[in-house]
């Protein structure tokens, strides 16, 4: 994964590197492949080092080479069949004889630079992969919150009632998303209260727990201020 800007000069300094330090004096069987993710979304500027990394740790977890999109003629200075090197134009399997393995490249314009290696993983467990839906109990943490201390307790409550009324064939789906809707999909309010629970007869019972505690927030607003470069790009 490049830092690839596409500019005339950084372009070939930055594949002429790639070569000479991956592919100059070793024998390879196949191309290695390059490309950059801001042919797919644009630059980012201060985020477009996280946003490659995000797409090289898709590829390693997929098995696929994400395709640059909108790419035709590479700059004249680049000799790709010689180098070794190979732009996708189209997503393409992990090779299966090559370890997945990825470079992400991240140039600064101060001169801060950054690479970062990444392998992949498979998991010697990949049924914990689904365990939620595959009926298997583990624990999770459901975040409840409220405005005031009185709906605190309320919410506990209706949750509790809302859980007796779901189907037993629906259990091993409501945990996951329940989980995921209460700590994403919720805002979170001043007084706040985290529960632990592997099923759904545990987390009615940890709601109707007369020792359960709404804390409150000791959270302050946060002061806000906005720093420009300079350079002209905002």
């Amino acid at each position: 994964e490049s830092h690839g800007t596409g500019t005339q000069a950084g372009d070939p300094m930055e594949a002429g590197a790639i070569h000479r330090v991956f592919t100059a004096n070793c024998e390879r069987r196949s191309p290695l492949y390059v490309g950059s993710v801001k042919m797919n979304i644009g630059h980012l500027e201060g985020a477009s080092g996280l946003a490659g990394m995000i797409k090289a740790i898709l590829c390693l977890e997929k098995g696929q080479i994400a395709p640059n999109l909108y790419f035709e003629k590479p700059n004249e200075r680049l000799d790709l069949e010689k180098w070794n090197l190979k732009i996708p134009t189209e997503l393409t399997p992990w090779p299966a004889e090559l370890p997945r393995r990825a470079s992400v490249n991240s140039f600064g314009y101060g001169g801060t630079n950054a690479h970062v290696i990444l392998d992949g993983y498979e998991s010697t467990r990949p049924e914990l992969a689904n365990a939620g839906y595959a009926g298997q109990e583990y624990s999770r943490v459901f975040v409840f919150s409220a405005s005031h201390e009185s709906s605190a307790t309320l919410t506990t409550k209706r949750m509790a009632s809302y859980l007796r009324q779901v189907p037993s064939s629906a259990h091993a789906h409501i945990l996951q998303d329940l989980a995921h809707t209460l700590s994403q999909r919720r805002s979170q309010l001043s007084y706040r209260l985290a529960l632990s629970a592997g099923s759904v007869e545990e987390l009615i019972n940890a709601l109707e727990n007369d020792s359960n505690r709404f804390c409150k927030s000791l959270q302050t607003t946060t002061r806000l201020g906005l720093v420009f470069t300079g350079q002209g790009a905002q």
